[in-house]
């Protein structure tokens, strides 16, 4: 068993199948207390992840609730970047892009205008301050 701090674990390993978004919510709350400590408030921050899986949209929502605007998600395809950002009815269809099986992200800017695809790019171009790096270490290069 390795060690890490986000990722789907086994049931052995502590994970949950009763909350997915569990791990995600526990980085944002991370997060948001490191920030706390320097004086730094979440709320009005821009955002940016990796990922669109059970912890990245577990961060989303943390994050919107918490008043931050998340811009990014990525797939094995490439990454959206969406400066409008994504919250409410995006992450329900996060949830049904997942669902499909597909395990790409591109339909994403083809569904909300304004919505950028990058094929076969990584998030991190983006040039903003806070980046949350939610891939899954077995498939991250």
């Amino acid at each position: 068993m390795g060690r890490r701090l986000t990722g789907q674990k086994a049931l052995n390993e502590g994970g949950s199948k009763i909350r997915p978004e569990a791990t995600g919510y526990g980085a944002l709350y991370f997060v948001n207390e490191m920030l706390q400590t320097k004086g730094i408030d979440i709320a009005g921050k821009i955002i940016t992840t990796s990922g669109f899986g059970n912890v990245t949209w577990g961060v989303i929502k943390k994050a919107t609730e918490l008043g931050a605007k998340v811009v990014t998600i990525s797939g094995p395809d490439g990454f959206i970047y969406d400066p409008n950002g994504i919250s409410g009815e995006k992450i329900d269809y996060l949830l049904e892009l997942r669902a499909s099986g597909n395990d790409i992200c591109s339909p994403y800017a083809d569904e909300f205008e304004g919505a950028q695809f990058f094929k076969g790019e990584k998030p991190w171009r983006i040039p903003l301050r806070h980046c949350i790096d939610m891939r899954n270490p077995k498939r991250a290069k």
